[in-house]
């Protein structure tokens, strides 16, 4: 009996130290958790500071005297869609619907029809008489975004949309050249430049469209114009991309003027993406290589120490950087022991940024390591702390599913 006894009080004590123990290891948040919180975390900042829901409109920066730029709403757009596939809360797939709401404000009635969509740089409460400026690149964000609403939508209207405003892009295609412009309003004159921000994203975005219509038109297109980003705009000595070169009009055409030797990290990595897109579509080994090779230079020019020792930082505009981690993001799945070095480097700038540099508005700065200055303590721009909860975003996903991160849906 009393062995009896004894053993009921030893069950009984042991599950009340079961009940009462703290959390095991196995429950510490994963690395996904963590950084789609900090993403929301970010985001909501965002929202509270450039969003102004009552008047159905987003603003530039906190100076509040200018909605946002078009190229600046695909950025808040992208983040919504990114905090979906990262798994965040539903509340922001609302949020994503009265962006496009007011993305309609963008679009040029005049020059829009039933098979080409064109969009204006500026909202038309700024812009009442459409007279702004009209980029190629912005509306290649534009429809990249509408294809990552087709593919986590699963709605036919926004690959329709999406093949539109392609359609409008590829107008400002220089078929002696093999590059589109930049600017369409500079078409034809002395300003006329190809750009990378323009092929290298319309390259990626064109495979991707082949992958989904199967149409070869979309697929030989891409390879044009990525083919003439790696023939006329890599620096041969490292791999690395320059920003633009000049169209010069002959009395017989065209030919290549002077190029704008300046390295972005987002032409870079926007040409990884490019390289890797084509290589998954047509198994050519040298996009792949290329895509590598860029990589590898890209994260020894732009991933530096000398701010705070021992930390990586980068420049200190966010939207150009994260391209750059798309980028590496996109290639890990071929090359994972560098990649996931680079995006180690990412990782740990952007949470010293958030741990040391965050205001109490819950913004990161955008210089994550060097941390606030007069000009972004001063005026804080959507578009640099847009793409800081973006990063977030795009983390979450990687550590969710590393071979596939950066694909809203496959």
């Amino acid at each position: 009996m009393r062995k009896a006894v004894i053993f009921i009080l030893i069950l009984v004590f042991g599950l009340c130290f079961a009940a009462c123990a703290p959390e095991t290891e196995g429950e510490t948040p994963t690395k996904e958790e963590i950084y789609v919180e900090r993403c929301e975390e970010v985001a909501d900042a965002v929202l509270a500071q450039f969003y102004d829901r009552e008047n159905n409109c987003v603003y530039e920066d906190t100076a509040k005297n200018h909605t946002a730029y078009a190229w600046t709403l695909m950025e808040l757009l992208s983040l919504t869609n990114r905090l979906e596939a990262a798994g965040a809360d539903a509340q922001y797939q609302a949020v994503r619907e009265e962006l496009l709401g007011i993305l309609t404000r963008y679009k040029h009635t005049g020059m829009s029809n039933g098979e080409m969509s064109v969009y204006r740089s500026q909202d038309n409460r700024d812009d009442p008489g459409q007279t702004a400026g009209i980029f190629f690149d912005d509306n290649t964000w534009i429809a990249i975004e509408f294809l990552n609403l087709y593919k986590s939508t699963s709605e036919a209207k926004w690959l329709e949309e999406c093949e539109r405003v392609v359609a409008f892009v590829l107008t400002g295609l220089n078929e002696e050249l093999g590059g589109i412009s930049w600017q369409f309003d500079r078409v034809g004159t002395a300003e006329d430049t190809i750009n990378v921000c323009t092929n290298a994203p319309m390259s990626f975005l064109l495979t991707r469209l082949y992958n989904e219509t199967e149409k070869e038109e979309y697929l030989t297109l891409a390879r044009r114009l990525y083919n003439t980003m790696y023939n006329r705009l890599r620096d041969r000595e490292d791999n690395l991309y320059y920003d633009s070169i000049a169209i010069v009009q002959t009395g017989g055409g065209y030919e290549y003027g002077n190029i704008s030797n300046i390295k972005w990290p987002y032409n870079s990595g926007m040409m990884i993406t490019a390289g890797v897109e084509l290589y998954r579509a047509t198994g050519t080994e040298r996009y792949l290589n290329e895509a590598i090779a860029t990589a590898e230079s890209a994260d020894k020019t732009f991933a530096n120490t000398a701010k705070v020792p021992g930390e990586y930082s980068y420049l200190d505009f966010p939207w150009f950087t994260k391209l750059l981690l798309e980028g590496f993001i996109e290639l890990y799945r071929y090359d994972a022991e560098n990649c996931g070095e680079y995006i180690a480097h990412f990782e740990s700038s952007v949470n010293y940024g958030y741990e040391n540099n965050r205001n109490a508005d819950g913004l990161i700065a955008p210089d994550w390591v060097g941390g606030w200055n007069a000009e972004s303590e001063t005026t804080k721009t959507l578009l640099d702390h847009a793409s800081t909860a973006e990063v977030y975003g795009m983390l979450a996903q990687f550590f969710a599913q590393p071979q596939q991160a950066n694909e809203i849906e496959e």
